[in-house]
C-alpha cells in the first residue's frame, strides 16, 4: 500500500508519484491500495486491475482540525483497509495507524539547522511526531547514506532497521505539471515569460530549488557579482534563480536587488516556481548548474542537472558528495571565495567544463526510478 498523503509538498509529491508509477509498471504480483485526498482529480495513470483507489473521507474539511484529521482520522481509515504493510513517504506515521509500516525520511535539516526554519516547522512534529514515527516503524527508508547516519545519530535507531534507497531522476513532463498547472502563480508566469523570448540567446547560470536560507543563495549572489565585475568572459552572463518562494528569504531578495543596482543591469533574475516543462527548458539551455546548499537529504536538483549533462558546482555538505561522486565541482559552502573561484574556473576553462558535463551525465545514470521502485518493493515484500 502506498500513501501519497503530503503530496502538496513538491519534493514528497515528486518522490511519491514516480515511485508509485514505477512500482505499478514492474510489479505483476502484489495488489496496491492508493489513498488520495479529494483535491487530487486526475487518477487515470494509476488505474489498474491490481490497484484499489480510495479517497480519504472528509479531507476537504481537514483545515478545521488538521492535527486530529492527519493523526487520527487518516490512520483509522487506513486501518479499515486491512493492508499488509503501509508506506508513508514523508517522515510521519499517523498516530492511530496500527499495522506494519515503512516510513521514508528525505531530509533532517530542521534538526541540524533549526535557526534556518520557521518556528512552526520545529515544534510538535519535530519534537514528537517524527521521533515517535521512526521508533514505531518496522523499517525506515533513508534517501542517502548521509541521511541514514543522521537518523542513527539524532534518534539512536538501530542500523539494521534503516535501508538506503536513492531517489531517481525523471526527465519527462508529468501531465499535472504541464503549462498552467496548479501551484504556479500568475506572477511567476509573468516573470518567466518576460524573459522567455530572450533565453535562446542569453547565457546563464542556473539554480533550481526553494528560496530559503539553507540554500546559501546570498553567498552565490555575491560571488556572481564579483565574477561579473572581474571576469571578462562573464560580462554577458546571467544568473537565473528558479523555485518556489520559501521562508526567511528577505536577505536573498535584498541582495539580488542590490547587486542588480550596482551592476546597472538585470543580471540576476528570480523566475519563481517553474513547471516541469519550463524546468526542462532551463536545464537544456543553461551553461552551468550551481547549487551551494548547506545541507541536503538527497539533492535531486543536482541529480537532474547531471542527467542533462550540465557541469555542476555544488557544496561538499550533506548527501551532495554521494550524488555527485567525482563528477561535479565541490566547494565549501561557507566560503564565498571558493564559490567565486569555482564559477570562474568553470566559465573560463572550456575543456574542464566539457569534462564535468560528460562525467555528470554518466554518474546520473546510477539514479533511476526503476531501481528505486525495485528496492522499495523488495523491502515491502520482506515485511
Amino acid at each position: 500500500m502506498l500513501n501519497p498523503a503530503g503530496g502538496e509538498l513538491a519534493g514528497v509529491g515528486h518522490y511519491t508519484y514516480n515511485l508509485v508509477k514505477n512500482l505499478l509498471l514492474q510489479d505483476k504480483q502484489n495488489q496496491y491500495v492508493l489513498f488520495f485526498d479529494f483535491g487530487f482529480t486526475d487518477l487515470n495513470y494509476f488505474q489498474s486491475a491490481k490497484v484499489k483507489i480510495v479517497r480519504y473521507p472528509l479531507s476537504r474539511y481537514r483545515r478545521y482540525l488538521p492535527f486530529f484529521y492527519s493523526q487520527f482520522l487518516v490512520g483509522e481509515f487506513i486501518n479499515r483497509q486491512k493492508v499488509d504493510v503501509c508506506l508513508f513517504p514523508a517522515n510521519i506515521i499517523p498516530f492511530s495507524y496500527r499495522g506494519r509500516a515503512v516510513v521514508t525520511v528525505h531530509d533532517l535539516a530542521v534538526y541540524l539547522y533549526p535557526e534556518l526554519f520557521p518556528d512552526r516547522l520545529i515544534n510538535f512534529d519535530r519534537r514528537y511526531l517524527v521521533p515517535r514515527s521512526l521508533r514505531r516503524a518496522d523499517r525506515i527508508i533513508a534517501v542517502s547514506e548521509n541521511t541514514k547516519r543522521d537518523i542513527i545519530k539524532l534518534f539512536h535507531i538501530a542500523t539494521d532497521r534503516i535501508e538506503v534507497i536513492y531517489e531517481g531522476v525523471e526527465l519527462t513532463c508529468h501531465p499535472e505539471q504541464s503549462e498552467g498547472s496548479q501551484g504556479e502563480t500568475g506572477d511567476s508566469l509573468l516573470r518567466f515569460h518576460s524573459t522567455q523570448n530572450n533565453n535562446n540567446h542569453e547565457k546563464y547560470l542556473l539554480y533550481l530549488g526553494t528560496i530559503e536560507p539553507r540554500k546559501n543563495l546570498v553567498r552565490l549572489i555575491k560571488a556572481f557579482k564579483k565574477l561579473k565585475q572581474e571576469e571578462p568572459a562573464a560580462r554577458d552572463l546571467k544568473l537565473f534563480l528558479a523555485g518556489k518562494n520559501g521562508w526567511k528569504n528577505e536577505e536573498v531578495f535584498a541582495a539580488l536587488e542590490q547587486v542588480n543596482t550596482e551592476l546597472q543591469e538585470e543580471a540576476i533574475r528570480y523566475l519563481g516556481y517553474v513547471s516541469a516543462g519550463k524546468k526542462h527548458e532551463l536545464l537544456s539551455r543553461a551553461e552551468v548548474f550551481v547549487f551551494p546548499s548547506l545541507y541536503e537529504g538527497f539533492g535531486l536538483p543536482v541529480a537532474e542537472a547531471m542527467a542533462y549533462g550540465l557541469p555542476v558546482i555544488t557544496s561538499g555538505a550533506g548527501s551532495l558528495p554521494e550524488v555527485g561522486g567525482e563528477a561535479v565541482f565541490y566547494i565549501d559552502p561557507l566560503k564565498e571565495s571558493e564559490l567565486y573561484e569555482a564559477l570562474r574556473k568553470v566559465i573560463t576553462d572550456e575543456s574542464f567544463r566539457q569534462h564535468l558535463a560528460l562525467a555528470a551525465k554518466q554518474k546520473s545514470q546510477e539514479f533511476t526510478w526503476d531501481k528505486c521502485a525495485r528496492q522499495t518493493r523488495e523491502l515491502l515484500e520482506g515485511l
